[in-house]
């Protein structure tokens, strides 16, 4: 009887496995980009094509911009959707609702820098072929997420996300993540050495950062200024000044 149930288990535990191993198999070879045949992308003046080069990267032949601009929406989609995807909820300060308590602070970072309401206030002021053309790239992200209905990256899949249709607004959200990302100066952050320089003024904030060089925007230094707290009542004068860091 021992024997029977060993065997039984054995042969249970193997199905459980196989049925894992191809669960496995359909996550990771899901949402594979697509590179030939023909591709539905309504609303083109004229048939768009695209030509992968032997590194991969395509080049798009269209009538227009705005149809260039849709084609590239749809090819974006095709390679990267998981990055579209958690780019524009990073800039919106939206990862957490996917990703948990890890990702808190870059939410909070972001909604503070306000790049989602910056992103909206550009989406406003733009003429209206900008706005076209966003248009015209939203509508060829949205044409690929409804082609693929649950045929996501493995990415999206496993972490149960269903993306919402892309915005011109939410292009422009990941811009604005894009320029917060690359404004590093002596590796430091614009916001971080802003805050620096206003706490403690330019000397000691380049003292705190090793960097006796660093320099801070103009505007930015003028606005710092208004708090620098060699102003306010009650600070010590001279070169020795300090605040107490607690």
């Amino acid at each position: 009887m021992l024997r029977r149930l060993l065997i039984l288990g054995g042969l249970l535990l193997l199905v459980g496995l196989a049925a894992l191993a191809l669960a496995g198999r359909a996550l990771v070879r899901s949402g594979r980009p697509q590179r030939s045949g023909e591709a539905p992308l309504a609303g083109l003046e004229a048939p768009a094509s695209v030509r992968f080069d032997a590194w991969g990267v395509p080049h798009v032949i269209a009538g227009s911009g705005r149809d260039a601009a849709a084609a590239v929406g749809w090819l974006h989609a095709n390679d990267r959707m998981a990055q579209l995807e958690l780019s524009r909820r990073a800039a919106a300060g939206r990862l957490s609702e996917v990703l948990g308590a890890a990702t808190l602070d870059l939410d909070r970072r972001f909604r503070t820098l306000r790049l989602a309401a910056a992103a909206r206030a550009h989406l406003d002021a733009l003429g209206e072929e900008s706005r076209a053309w966003l248009e015209a790239y939203a509508a060829g992200v949205n044409a690929w997420l409804a082609a693929r209905a649950d045929d996501l990256p493995p990415e999206l899949r496993a972490l149960g996300v269903e993306p919402e249709p892309w915005t011109p607004a939410d292009s422009l959200g990941v811009g604005m993540l894009l320029m917060a990302d690359l404004s590093f100066l002596e590796w430091r952050m614009d916001e971080k050495r802003y805050g620096w320089w206003r706490a403690l003024g330019p000397e000691r904030a380049r003292e705190l950062a090793g960097a006796p060089a660093m320099e801070l925007a103009p505007a930015l230094a003028e606005r710092a200024a208004e708090t620098d707290p060699a102003r306010e009542p009650g600070a010590r004068s001279g070169a020795g000044a300090s605040t107490d860091a607690g």
